[in-house]
């Protein structure tokens, strides 16, 4: 179950940065909306990243560090999901919603991973989880960083 939740923080997270700097030109007010929003996205899977090690191991996370995870993720994409571009605006509001209905389940069963995987919400769980419009959000919150700021995925680790 937790790699299934490790997963759900790499889709969820959307992109990673392999340099720091924004493609924007900052020289217009569009352009500072847009090189904030970068900043707003790099800050985002800046803290994501460090989230999926949660995940890893042979061991359940302990709630705490559950809750952590996805109130992290959730916080960061309601951040996103204030004034994003027009271009990923349903993307976004499509990874918050996933979010929100994951936490909502954790929270229900007081964060604990073991109780969630075999409980009566763990179909609901999955499918949250697993979300194919998660998915491709993702990839197009993804495409739009590489764009836009400069910000470029990595590849994931099996």
């Amino acid at each position: 179950m937790w790699a299934v939740a490790a997963l759900a923080t790499a889709v969820l997270a959307g992109c990673s940065s392999d340099n720091s700097s924004s493609k924007s030109d900052t020289s217009s007010p569009t352009a500072n909306t847009q090189d904030a929003y970068c900043q707003q996205v790099q800050a985002f899977k800046t803290a994501s990243n460090s989230l999926s090690s949660v995940f890893n191991g042979n061991v359940a996370p302990t709630p705490d560090a559950v809750k952590a995870v996805f109130t992290t993720m959730q916080d960061g994409l309601h951040a996103l999901d204030k004034n994003p571009p027009a271009a990923i605006k349903s993307d976004i509001d499509v990874m918050t919603k996933d979010i929100d209905a994951i936490v909502a389940i954790f929270t229900k069963h007081g964060w604990d991973v073991n109780e969630v995987s075999s409980g009566p919400d763990s179909e609901a769980l999955q499918a949250s989880l697993n979300d194919p419009a998660a998915e491709t959000a993702s990839a197009n919150l993804k495409t739009w960083a590489a764009g836009a700021c400069g910000i470029t995925t990595d590849s994931v680790a099996p």
